[in-house]
């Protein structure tokens, strides 16, 4: 059986011969094993779930603007709860947590099947229910970020998180395929048009069987639920008990990481990419239709080839499975996002633009790998779901507040122009950034190589 359970001990004989490289030496363990197994099909479903969240408003609306309204509600409560939840991330036992919020993901996405299906979604209730799918994955976000560190060894995070990364990117490609798939063989049609009809009623009449994507979500949820109940830890280093002081230990995390010689500048570095050049993605559905002229098809391919790149990205850092190098390949990566967003935003060509998001697609992935690995084995083990909290509010929240800005200028002088600026700008901001880059060097890649000798 896929979730049986098998003593350690047997995959710790001659893990160092086995060979495949950091990929094969971490799914040797049998709970980061099952994780995986677990979080690959939910991931799926996700990314099925936000292609069609994104689409139907695009579909509602055509408005720039509610796109980035749409990121922005989904992303803004990573700024909110992911501090909470990172302190939460260290006082609790990580799997429990992540089963508590899971179970509440499955129950957002159950609502909206249903409210899909009875033909009463609107794009109110989209905003509102993807505030509430932004509000489990920013509760998530510090527990995902930090289990693999109790999953597996330190010398073999780089490959955890790797592999973590890719399954997510892997996801990224195959959910909006099997979204598409599922869209295609449904027909459902565009729904704004020049009619009278009321936009609710237009929705229940063509939009109803868009509900299966969100099902596909559902089991997907249950699926890495079951996982999750297969795993248990051992290691799980967790605060002293006593009395909570949420708000000084907060501050505590927020003053060791910005104080912390390669982590404090790192995260500069990861909000400006977050805030300038990441918000490209929430507004595909715009520039798929809008700009490139090739509507839901184009949607998804274009956020295809962005889980495609960093899928060849991810088995190759993966592969290489060292935490040395990491912040050249994160320095050089950077650069090659930008470049990829300002010519996907200027071109009009529907093939430049596919090889852009393959270019943004495995930059992006190298630099969230290269980044997250970098803290996590900097961070110590009793501050690090604090530490890892805020990356993942940094990294991923941030995004909300570009959206909506790029969003709104989008609505008043297009999407490309304020798309190329940002890119532009953050570029800058992250040049300032790696002018630490010796002092984050000496103090992750040395000081890691003096600990595994």
């Amino acid at each position: 059986m896929l979730f049986a359970k098998k003593r350690n001990r047997s995959c710790n004989i001659k893990r160092d011969n086995l060979r495949g490289g950091g990929i094969v030496l971490a799914l040797s363990y049998r709970n980061f094993r099952i994780y995986t197994a677990g979080n690959a099909p939910s991931l799926i479903g996700v990314w099925a779930q936000r292609l069609a969240s994104g689409w139907m408003m695009w579909e509602m609306t055509k408005s720039p603007a509610m796109l980035g309204w749409l990121g922005f509600v989904d992303l803004i409560p990573f700024v909110v709860v992911s501090p909470f939840a990172g302190l939460l991330t260290d006082k609790i036992d990580k799997i429990i947590l992540a089963r508590v919020i899971k179970i509440m993901a499955m129950s957002v996405a159950i609502l909206l099947t249903i409210l899909t299906f009875a033909g009463k979604i609107s794009p109110e209730l989209i905003l509102v229910l993807g505030f509430l799918t932004g509000l489990t994955d920013g509760l998530f976000q510090p527990v995902r970020t930090s289990l693999a560190s109790v999953l597996v060894p330190k010398k073999i995070l780089a490959s955890a998180v790797a592999i973590n990364s890719l399954v997510f990117n892997m996801a990224r490609f195959i959910g909006p395929a099997l979204a598409g798939l599922i869209l295609t063989v449904v027909s459902a049609g565009d729904i704004a048009d020049n009619s009278e009809l009321a936009v609710p009623v237009k929705i229940a009449s063509q939009l109803t069987d868009v509900g299966w994507v969100f099902l596909c979500a559902v089991f997907s949820y249950l699926f890495f639920l079951i996982a999750l109940f297969s795993i248990s830890l051992e290691n799980d280093v967790k605060l002293k008990t006593g009395r909570t002081r949420v708000f000084p230990e907060l501050l505590e995390g927020v003053q060791y990481a910005f104080r912390h010689p390669a982590i404090g500048p790192l995260f500069v570095i990861v909000a400006s990419i977050a805030i300038f050049l990441r918000p490209v993605m929430e507004l595909l559905p715009g520039f798929a239709d809008e700009v490139l002229g090739r509507g839901k098809e184009g949607y998804v391919t274009l956020v295809s080839m962005i889980g495609l790149g960093a899928m060849f990205s991810g088995f190759w850092i993966g592969w290489r499975g060292r935490i040395q190098g990491l912040l050249r390949i994160g320095t050089i990566s950077v650069g090659a996002m930008a470049i990829s967003i300002i010519l996907f935003a200027l071109t009009k060509s529907y093939s430049v633009a596919i090889v852009c998001m393959l270019v943004f697609g495995g930059s992006q992935m190298l630099i969230g790998t290269s980044f997250q690995t970098m803290v996590q084995t900097s961070a110590e083990a009793n501050i690090r779901g604090r530490v890892m909290s805020i990356f993942g509010l940094l990294w991923v929240g941030t995004i909300a507040f570009g959206a909506a800005i790029i969003g709104s200028l989008g609505e008043l002088y297009g999407l490309p122009w304020p798309t190329a600026f940002f890119a532009v700008f953050g570029m800058c901001i992250c040049g300032f950034g790696l002018k630490f880059y010796r002092q984050i060097k000496q103090t992750v890649e040395e000081d890691t190589v003096a600990e595994t000798e």
